[in-house]
């Protein structure tokens, strides 16, 4: 089974200030269609579900000298208090999405609904 690493954030959107919390249209548009996407889905499909993420990651492989890019994360964030933290402290509401090279859906996951 393979680990991947997250690492390089780069916001998409404006510099966000925190506590951040989404606006109720952002929100509830992120929450009622993030469920739609499916495995397989290409990067055009989830931008015309959910549109612009909040923020874009490089996903890398497991190695620690030199690793690879395998991909990269969607992050559409509903609420995030601290930009700093552990999972706990930055109490995150969001939807990570997972691309593979090829820009298709691997991985959808949430956190916090």
């Amino acid at each position: 089974m393979l680990f991947y690493i997250l690492l390089v954030s780069t916001a998409v959107s404006a510099e966000m200030n925190y506590p951040y919390i989404a606006t109720s249209e952002r929100a509830s548009l992120i929450q009622n269609e993030y469920h739609k996407i499916n495995k397989g889905d290409s990067i055009s499909t989830v931008l015309r579900l959910l549109n612009e993420p909040d923020e874009i990651q490089a996903l890398y492989e497991p190695q620690i000298y030199k690793p690879n890019v395998t991909g990269k994360t969607y992050w559409y964030i509903v609420q995030r208090i601290s930009n700093t933290g552990s999972v706990n402290e930055k109490n995150d509401i969001l939807v990570r999405i997972t691309f593979d090279l090829n820009e298709n859906v691997v991985n959808v996951h949430h956190r916090g609904f």
